[in-house]
This record gives structure tokens, C-alpha cells and sequence, in this order.
């Protein structure tokens, strides 16, 4: 690249003990990485300023949107501060997942593992739209959801909505942090044997409908209809409740 990229780092990287982290410490020191206290809302607007430094002299900026690393290799809610620097500086976001670093070195492992790591970049988000509305939170959200999303679309990753420093702090504090599962995480259970064929049932009797057949849903009877269909007349009834429930139609 022509440009450097520039990150915003946690400082507690910069002041790691150990042999393993003085040697993180100096490889972000010595690629010219920013080194940004976390701890409060006054540290986070200092960080907003670092950032709106980077971009004003038109280098790039690189931000991780949730703040901190994945405590479990999910990809959980995003801060706004990305959002914020991205109006204020009125340039465009451009997303990029990096797949298979969770697995190299995850939280709590001392050396990294030697796996190939992939990184996918996609089209640039543009959010002039939203010139002049920086100070609207809600504005805000929206533009951090969908810097989020791209990066969710890029990682194929599940999405918790939750932040993960909520997490990572509920687990210091002995409470677990366990979170519910993310939306893209829930698998409907099988259905029963009962229920497959209920729904093969209310299948077959919209198709009779779609080609102009009897309507079980007039409320004739399910025998009558079941010879005119050439349907077992159980079938029909399971049918008719489908096609009732569903508000299925000619």
C-alpha cells in the first residue's frame, strides 16, 4: 500500500509485561501504532482526537468497532466511535474482516499456533448522507450496525448483540459473562414426525389451490374435498388449519 495504516491500540498492549509483551509493545511502537486508553468516557474522546489527527493529514485508519478483541471468536456489538470519526471527517468506511485470527492466538493462549489467516476487504461504505447529523445517537447506531453488518457479511461470522467488554467483564468478576445465543446462532429444533407431515399436508393443499381445485378453507367438508383432491381427507383437514392459519388463499 502507498499509505500507512495506522491503529488505534489499546495502551494495555504497550505496557504488557512479560517477554511476550514487550515484544507486542515494540512491533506496535515500531509500526507507528497510536497507543489509546480505554478506561472512560474521557479516554474515548481522546481517542476520537487521535483518530480525527490520522485522518486530517490523510493517512488511513484502522479501528476495530468493538473495542476489544472476541472473547469467544463471535463478532459482537459495535461502539459508535467509529461512527463519530467517519461524519466528523466525512470519509469513507471501508470493510475488512480478518478470518482465522481467533483460532492463531485465542485469549489466554501464551504462543500463537501457525495457521493461514484470511483477509477479505469490501466495497467502501459511503455515509454522506448523513452530513451534519454526527451529534444524533441514534445516527450514530445506525451507521456503527452497518459498518457491523458488512463486517459480519465479510467473516461469515455469528453476531452477539451485546458489547464484549460487558462480557470479558462479567467473567473477571467471577459471573461467567455468558450471553444468550446470537440470532444467527439459533437452529430450530427437528420437527416431529406429526409435524412434517402436517406440513406436507397444508403443501399439498395450496398446490390444489394455486391450480384452481377444491378450497378446503370454504368450509366444506374435509371428506367431500378429499375426493375431489385425491388427498386422504386427514390430509385435507391438517390442510384447511394451514390454510386458515397461514391466511393462504386462491
Amino acid at each position: 500500500m502507498k499509505r500507512r495504516i495506522t491503529f488505534l491500540a489499546k495502551a494495555e498492549y504497550f505496557r504488557a509485561r512479560g517477554l511476550t509483551g514487550q515484544l507486542t509493545a515494540l512491533a506496535l511502537r515500531g509500526a507507528g501504532q497510536i497507543s489509546v486508553d480505554s478506561s472512560g468516557r474521557a479516554a474515548a474522546q481522546a481517542a476520537i482526537r487521535e483518530g480525527l489527527g490520522v485522518l486530517a493529514k490523510g493517512d488511513l485508519l484502522a479501528i476495530y468497532p468493538g473495542g476489544t478483541r472476541s472473547p469467544d471468536g463471535r463478532l459482537y456489538k459495535g461502539k459508535v466511535g467509529v461512527a463519530v470519526m467517519a461524519l466528523a471527517a466525512q470519509v469513507p468506511v471501508i470493510p475488512c474482516a480478518m478470518v482465522g485470527t481467533f483460532q492463531i492466538w485465542p485469549p489466554g493462549r501464551v504462543l500463537p499456533r501457525h495457521r493461514p489467516v484470511v483477509i477479505r476487504f469490501g466495497e467502501p461504505l459511503d455515509f454522506s448522507r448523513f452530513a451534519g447529523m454526527a451529534h444524533q445517537r441514534a445516527v450514530l447506531r445506525a451507521v456503527t450496525d452497518e459498518i457491523t453488518y458488512a463486517i459480519l457479511r465479510l467473516s461469515g461470522q455469528e453476531y452477539v448483540d451485546q458489547y464484549a467488554a460487558d462480557v470479558q467483564a462479567g467473567r473477571r468478576r467471577g459471573g461467567g459473562g455468558e450471553v444468550p445465543p446470537p440470532l444467527a446462532a439459533i437452529r430450530p429444533k427437528r420437527p416431529s414426525a406429526a409435524n412434517e407431515g402436517r406440513g406436507r399436508a397444508c403443501a399439498r393443499v395450496r398446490r390444489s389451490l394455486r391450480r384452481g381445485l377444491c378450497d378446503p378453507s370454504d368450509g366444506s367438508s374435509p371428506r367431500a374435498c378429499s375426493a375431489e383432491l385425491s388427498l386422504p381427507w386427514w390430509e385435507v383437514w391438517y390442510g384447511r388449519l394451514g390454510v386458515r392459519v397461514r391466511g393462504v388463499s386462491r
